[in-house]
């Protein structure tokens, strides 16, 4: 009789042991993260011969790798000197999402409401945009939508009404 509950204590302890052990292991696999490096293309305005798209590569946690990089895009960290996004003030990143090898990402109309005007400035917003979303691995094109909907272009420049590729003319 004695041995029955002895080895019934020692069954309990076995068991409360694993479960501790699987609690600490699962818990400290929750904690390591799994980063993926992109490209996030910035304007310089400023260096002669420019203006020009620079690509900076950041570390993005893996859950939603564009939606993270097109937050980025929209308010790049503050210590990146003397590039910045060329996205319109205001301009938000709705969603953005994978089907195949393209990319779809949905801004707010601050991305046309609020765009500048000009050629070169139209080039560059597009641009920094198509860039980044292609430097995502297994993303060859983007498509730009605003409020969920496609429109021909920003500024009348550059046809946005179909996904684009990576144009690395712009990059210096």
């Amino acid at each position: 009789m004695k041995s029955k509950g002895f080895l019934i204590g020692l069954i309990l302890i076995v068991v409360l042991l694993s479960f501790i052990l699987f609690i600490r292991v699962h818990r400290k696999a929750k904690e390591e993260k799994i980063w993926e490096e992109v490209e996030l293309y910035l304007a310089d305005f400023n260096s002669p011969g420019g203006p020009f798209l620079v690509p900076v590569k950041v570390k993005i946690e893996k859950d939603n790798v564009l939606a993270s990089a097109m937050d980025l895009l929209t308010s790049p960290p503050l210590q990146l000197k003397g590039v910045t996004s060329p996205l319109p003030p205001g301009t938000k990143c709705l969603s953005a999402e994978i089907q195949g090898d393209t990319a779809y990402i949905n801004f707010s109309k601050e991305l046309k409401d609020n765009f500048s005007g000009g050629s070169t400035n139209e080039m560059l917003v597009v641009y920094s945009i198509v860039n980044t979303a292609c430097s995502i691995k297994g993303i060859k094109k983007a498509q730009i939508l605003i409020d969920g909907k496609g429109t021909d272009s920003l500024g009348g420049h550059i046809d946005i009404s179909s996904p684009l590729e990576p144009d690395r003319e712009l990059v210096k």
